[in-house]
């Protein structure tokens, strides 16, 4: 099967390259860098570059032509690489007819609701980055092959945080959806273009609604240096998880917002490459768009904090919690009500977070704590969803 993966210099894009290419998939990889370098001109007035327009991963990862490279002479898999900028239909409607793909895997949006929070420049490039690219991609599909499978991915976010239903039902096509960031919002936007052009031009369509993915090395991505994916833990492109684990790992009070009684979805690695392979081994039915929620379990924050703070003491490190100020707005008690587990039903064995921390995430990022920037790391709530006076007001736009 001839796949094509957008967005697969990114953190999850990486890890499903590899992961796909290893299991005899005929991959292409694609990406326009947008991650690395373009939000630099972004960078806010009265905030640390270095924050604010933050790409500096734990790590350095070399751009996705070299790890490519590396990845075919450790495997034998040719991928070959090709830059594209989703927001131009002509370059999108070129690469699909170039590469000829059965299944295209959509990673290519701006991820970060914190970013999308940053300021009005931050959200407007956000929601054009994110609309334009899925728009381009279903307006070149329904003119080249209605038969391609788009596997898009979207957030357990579209949901909201104070969603007007009792229990959400796995595969419902929830409206009126309850976005809480310009980000998550954009993901709503995708998904009402994604039911309205499968519908009518009868494509299909499979929209991943995924919740917070942790963990950081896969089969694939462990086999040498070269491979290693991308780890943030800075405030705006960091996870949770991403946070506490290097918090715990440098003897720093794991910052809880708020109360830490918001529930969320979360999905190891691991699961999240392995439920994208399932989808597309089990593709949507033309003009039916197929909702699935990406997560393996749900936890309140200050679990999360827990769960971490008892991995840890296995490394012999003993770690603080904190509840800090919550640069959100957001129910701090929220419960998340909505079923899953259409995946188990497929064939998907799940990773506990808890096993995971455990068994294979704080021991692998401990060989780089020494390395951590504090600065980043207790710099949290640089992204401050309220809209105070001066606060991200101005940018270097």
């Amino acid at each position: 099967m001839n796949v094509l993966v957008l967005g697969a210099d990114g953190y999850c894009g990486w890890a499903t390259t590899l992961f796909l290419s290893a299991r005899g998939y005929t991959v292409t990889a694609c990406d326009n860098y947008v991650r690395r370098h373009c939000w630099d001109k972004y960078r806010l007035r009265g905030y640390p570059t270095v924050v604010a327009g933050e790409n500096s991963p734990l790590y350095p990862v070399a751009p996705a032509e070299e790890r490519l490279k590396s990845w075919r002479g450790l495997s034998g898999y040719e991928v070959p690489f090709v830059r594209a900028e989703l927001d131009s239909f002509d370059e999108v409607y070129d690469l699909i007819k170039k590469t000829s793909p059965d299944t295209i895997v959509h990673f290519a949006e701006q991820r970060s609701a914190p970013f999308s929070n940053l300021s009005p420049q931050h959200a407007l490039e956000t929601v054009k980055n994110n609309t334009f690219s899925t728009y381009n991609l279903l307006e070149a599909i329904a003119r080249i092959n209605p038969a391609i499978h788009l596997v898009k991915l979207g957030t357990m976010g579209e949901y909201g945080y104070t969603p007007h239903k009792d229990v959400i039902i796995e595969g419902d096509i929830d409206f009126p959806k309850r976005p809480a960031s310009p980000y998550h919002m954009s993901k709503c936007m995708d998904s009402i273009a994604l039911e309205m052009m499968g519908r009518i031009y009868k494509l299909c369509v499979t929209d991943l609604h995924q919740g917070v993915v942790y963990g950081v090395a896969t089969a694939e991505t462990s086999m040498h240096r070269n491979l290693y994916n991308r780890f943030d833990y800075d405030g705006v492109w960091g996870t949770i998880v991403n946070r506490f684990c290097m918090q715990a790992l440098c003897g720093v009070p794991l910052t809880v917002y708020g109360a830490g009684g918001q529930s969320r979805g979360f999905i190891s690695i691991e699961d999240a490459i392995r439920c994208v392979e399932i989808s597309i081994r089990n593709p949507a039915e033309p003009g039916v768009m197929v909702v699935r929620n990406q997560i393996t379990e749900i936890l309140k924050v200050g679990e999360v904090a827990t769960l971490v703070q008892e991995a840890a003491k296995t490394l012999g490190i003993n770690v603080s919690i904190e509840n800090t100020y919550n640069p959100r707005i957001e129910n701090e008690n929220h419960l998340l009500k909505v079923s899953f587990g259409k995946f188990q039903t497929l064939g998907l064995t799940p990773h506990a977070m808890r096993e995971t921390l455990v068994g294979t995430e704080l021991k692998f990022l401990s060989r780089f704590s020494a390395g951590v920037d504090n600065h980043l790391l207790l710099n949290q709530s640089i992204a401050d969803w309220r809209k105070h006076e001066n606060n991200g007001k101005e940018s270097d736009v």
